[in-house]
């Protein structure tokens, strides 16, 4: 049955929050993932256009949590995650618009507790950048360059 629930996502981190203790410890880091679904021919959507979906990944494993940190994982980074979609029972408040009551009802959330998790920076954190030349560039052979470049 656990088959059925595996998920492997590919997707952009649209915000990060970092969940903390008493003792500063990191305990818990919520992801919004930015998602891209494969376009499926149906009733709602006849030409197959391509739809965006925000999922929740929540990573409570310590060394999961360690590689997310170690890396600066930081929105606009790329994710890519295989885990296992889970969904709970949960309380879901609102307050009407014409009263200002607060309401309760029973609902469910929905999230990916990741079992393995890969990390690919879009916007580079440590570059530096280096500027050759117009003669540098168009005169030396490709291995010249790297020597240039490796001595910089």
């Amino acid at each position: 049955m656990a088959i059925q629930n595996q998920i492997i996502l590919n997707g952009q981190i649209k915000k990060i929050r970092i969940i903390m203790n008493e003792e500063k410890d990191v305990i818990q880091i919520n992801i919004s993932l930015l998602v891209i679904r494969r376009p499926q021919v149906a009733v709602g959507n006849k030409k197959g256009e391509t739809k965006t979906d925000v999922v929740q990944v929540w990573a409570r494993d310590k060394r999961i949590i360690d590689y997310l940190i170690s890396h600066h994982a930081t929105e606009g980074d790329m994710l890519e995650v295989s885990g296992v979609f889970c969904t709970l029972r949960s309380n879901k408040h609102f307050i009407c618009p014409s009263c200002g009551r607060k309401n309760t009802y029973q609902g469910t959330s929905s999230f990916v507790h990741p079992m393995c998790v890969r990390l690919d920076e879009l916007k580079p954190k440590n570059v530096e950048i280096v500027n050759l030349s117009e003669t540098e560039r168009c005169y030396l052979s490709r291995d010249e360059i790297w020597e240039i470049l490796r001595e910089r």
